[in-house]
């Protein structure tokens, strides 16, 4: 009887610690509270503490990363106040739209901090959601026309990542075909702070030039101008308290990075296709490198400013009743060096392939060899193809950071393949599809 009593204790135990260790079973909340004063709505998981403040449109305006416990966001002012006759940075993202730089110093990042937002929360199975939405009109620099916009974010934190998804939504709820650009102005400090070993990235052989200063190099560029990436002053920050220098360029890409060298931290963003009415495009995701801080700016288009508001690409139009929508992921990774990003062939909103995947075979074995990042716990699943039918042969439990992976299973046979599919709870990414190596046998 009491070797039966031994059995269970023994069988329960095992049992809550399986429990207890599963990938996903981490905790996240969302709740209301007050910040000097002010209405603020906190998402929390194991990896981050991240503020929204809707009554200034700072969302998030602040992301704490408990891996390396930094805060990723600037912020030039100590506290935080609802003003909707002066700008004030405050810091975080500033959705911006209808432009970001204004005609007047109250001008400045658009219309949202201007606005009521009406916001909500809920949750779910492991997901955790807030939406806000805000109604503005405004006019048309150059032709007077009245236009009205209806801007919803909604953003979702979820449990085991530091992953962060932002939903927007921007209907023409006008007459008029309504004109804008937008830019989620993001006045990030990796590591906490602006410091020499800083850097940006994102892929691509050219970048679009819109202005510079103080740089004799870029005196006579024009804007517009395309140039050979990277340039090492838009990648490379250096502080100087003595001289003001800076410099704008952009990059068609869906993703981006802002990154800390010393610390070996990095902030991803990483953007769905945008759609436009009927049309698809791409994010230009835009750098201001100054030498005193520097600006992530996902922008829809290659402007930000209303002096450029004449230039028909500057602008989107969007018809009455026509809706403009993307997602941008914002992901956080502990252990990423530079020459790592500047390598990467792709970015995942959930995961980063640091090398390519190789499988060779040995004997009568197939032999997986990996190296991925992940921003949190999840799942790698080896799935087998063949005639378009999928079998999981394998799975792979992984934490946040660098994984090394070297899985043995039996050999493909002729004409199937191998799917690489990491999953966490905030979605799917496929890796790679990978097919046998029948020559490599060592």
């Amino acid at each position: 009887m009491e070797r039966r009593k031994m059995k269970y204790r023994y069988l329960f135990f095992w049992i809550f610690m399986l429990f207890i260790t599963l990938p996903g079973l981490a905790s996240v909340s969302i709740q209301e509270e007050k910040q000097d004063g002010e209405p603020v709505v906190v998402i929390e998981n194991n990896y981050y503490r991240t503020v929204l403040a809707p009554t200034i449109a700072r969302m998030p305006l602040s992301y704490y990363f408990k891996l390396t416990e930094h805060e990723q966001f600037i912020h030039p002012e100590e506290k935080i106040k609802k003003d909707r006759a002066s700008f004030h940075y405050f810091g975080g993202i500033i959705d911006s739209i209808p432009s970001v730089s204004g005609i007047e110093d109250w001008d400045r990042k658009g219309y949202l901090w201007r606005v009521p937002w009406k916001s909500k929360i809920g949750k779910g199975r492991g997901w955790v959601k807030y939406t806000g939405e805000a109604v503005f009109n405004y006019k048309d620099p150059v032709s007077n026309e009245e236009y009205k916009l209806k801007f919803t974010k909604i953003i979702t934190g979820y449990e085991g990542t530091s992953c962060l998804r932002m939903d927007y939504r921007i209907e023409n709820i006008g007459d008029n075909q309504a004109k804008f650009m937008f830019s989620a102005h993001s006045r990030t400090g990796i590591g906490g702070s602006w410091n020499t070993g800083d850097y940006f990235w994102a892929p691509g052989e050219k970048c679009r030039f819109y202005y510079s200063d103080n740089y004799p190099a870029y005196k006579d560029t024009k804007e517009g101008a395309w140039l050979p990436w990277p340039l090492k002053e838009a990648t490379d920050f250096v502080l100087k308290e003595d001289k003001h220098q800076d410099i704008f360029v952009f990059l068609p890409s869906n993703w981006c990075v802002v990154g800390d060298n010393n610390t070996k931290e990095t902030l991803f963003f990483v953007s769905s296709p945008i759609k436009i009415g009927k049309r698809k495009d791409m994010m230009k995701m835009g750098i201001f490198m100054a030498t005193g801080g520097y600006v992530v700016e996902p922008c829809l288009t290659y402007y930000i400013g209303y002096q450029d508001w004449k230039k028909p690409e500057a602008t989107i139009g969007l018809n009455s009743g026509e809706v403009c929508a993307f997602t941008l992921y914002m992901t956080a990774y502990k252990g990423v060096t530079k020459e790592q990003v500047q390598n990467l062939k792709g970015a995942n909103s959930n995961c980063l392939l640091l090398e390519p995947p190789l499988l060779r075979r040995k004997e009568n074995k197939d032999i997986l060899e990996l190296k991925v990042v992940v921003p949190g716990e999840g799942r790698l699943f080896l799935e087998k193809i063949r005639m378009k039918r999928k079998s999981t042969i394998a799975t792979i439990e992984m934490e946040a950071g660098i994984n090394e992976v070297e899985k043995e299973f039996p050999m493909l046979k002729k004409g199937e393949e191998l799917l690489l599919l990491w999953m966490d709870n905030s979605g799917k990414s496929k890796l790679a599809v990978l097919k046998s190596n029948e020559k490599n046998d060592n």
